[in-house]
């Protein structure tokens, strides 16, 4: 059975990591791998799948961490709803568009293979 890992030390955000693990799932399933293993960090976060439901998953304590209140300061919230950081996420996000394919290919898989 065909296997890999895939270490990294950056850090981006959870979105950013999600779309990677995806494009690197779907490559991996059609190139006949069996099972792989990556490991990424992001800052505080909440990962939820299609199905699943805030009230029913997270404990309240946790999402209150994540409304718009008095902790919105404190988690960044208006960070990232300013312009000057919208804008370099959509600069950023359409570099790593152009890039992606060809950039993630040679850190997963070396020279020798290339993503569909």
């Amino acid at each position: 059975m065909l296997t890999f890992s895939f270490v990294q030390n950056s850090i981006r955000s959870a979105a950013f990591n999600l779309a990677i693990e995806e494009a690197i799932g779907l490559h991996l399933v059609s190139s006949g791998y069996g099972a792989g293993l990556r490991i990424w960090k992001n800052p505080f976060s909440i990962v939820l799948g299609l199905s699943e439901k805030a009230e029913d998953t997270i404990l309240p304590e946790i999402l209150l961490h994540f409304q718009e209140s008095k902790f919105s300061r404190m988690i960044g919230f208006e960070d990232i709803k300013s312009e000057t950081n919208l804008n370099l996420t959509q600069s950023r996000n359409d570099n790593f568009s152009k890039n992606f394919h060809s950039n993630l290919a040679q850190e997963t898989f070396g020279n020798n293979q290339k993503l569909k």
